[in-house]
């Protein structure tokens, strides 16, 4: 046998070998386990990346898988959602932990923990599972902010030059006072509301009598 023949041969084999491992690579097992490293990302709150002032009770929360490999989907998910970032990029889920969900469903999960509080800032992250029931790494941590939610989170007043007269009239707690016994109530012609913010009382031989010191201002009722 001469060289050549030999030369040949052990090419052969190799390129054989190499072709072999490059097949092996390729399979889609072996992407999977590459794959795997990848975690869900694109995390949403009401379609919003990281919302400020969202006014919804129960925020709906979504994610994408990040998995190119054959097949890839998701079995399962579980969301935390924690009051405070952790160094370890782990959330403790002191404010809600929906456990493992055996679902498919990745966008509009509807947030279903404890009533959240207005101006607060909440953090999340989402780990999911794959086809063949392994865990994929957990997402990286995002929040969401929540705005005024009930009508008692609303403290302010109002921005404007007031005239005084008017400011104290408001700041009284006075009401408009009619008296609907009268036939001609709401009735043309238009009968006068008095409108008072005090009055002094004293007793009488008839009753109790009661003025109302300084200036009435009277409108249509």
């Amino acid at each position: 046998m001469n060289k050549q023949v030999i030369k040949a041969r052990h090419f052969s084999i190799a390129f054989r070998c190499c072709f072999a491992f490059a097949a092996l690579v390729a399979t889609p097992s072996a992407w999977t386990v590459s794959a795997a490293l990848g975690k869900p990302t694109v995390l949403k709150a009401d379609s919003l990346t990281r919302p400020l002032g969202i006014d919804t009770a129960k925020p709906l929360l979504s994610w994408q898988l990040q998995d190119s490999s054959w097949g890839a989907k998701q079995t399962a998910y579980e969301v935390i959602v924690s009051s405070k970032l952790s160094a370890s990029g782990m959330l403790k889920p002191d404010i809600w932990d929906s456990g493992r969900v055996v679902s498919g469903q990745s966008v509009d999960v509807s947030y279903a923990g404890p009533a959240l509080n207005g101006q607060k800032r909440y953090y999340w992250q989402v780990r999911v599972w794959g086809k063949d029931g392994r865990p994929y790494p957990v997402s990286d941590a995002t929040w969401w902010e929540t705005g005024l939610l009930t009508a008692s989170n609303w403290k302010a007043k109002w921005i404007g030059y007031e005239a005084p007269e008017l400011h104290s009239v408001r700041e009284a707690g006075a009401t408009w006072i009619t008296n609907s016994a009268v036939p001609s109530y709401n009735r043309e012609p238009i009968p006068l509301t008095i409108f008072a913010s005090a009055f002094q009382c004293r007793t009488v031989s008839s009753g109790p009598f009661c003025t109302q010191p300084g200036r009435i201002r009277q409108r249509p009722g």
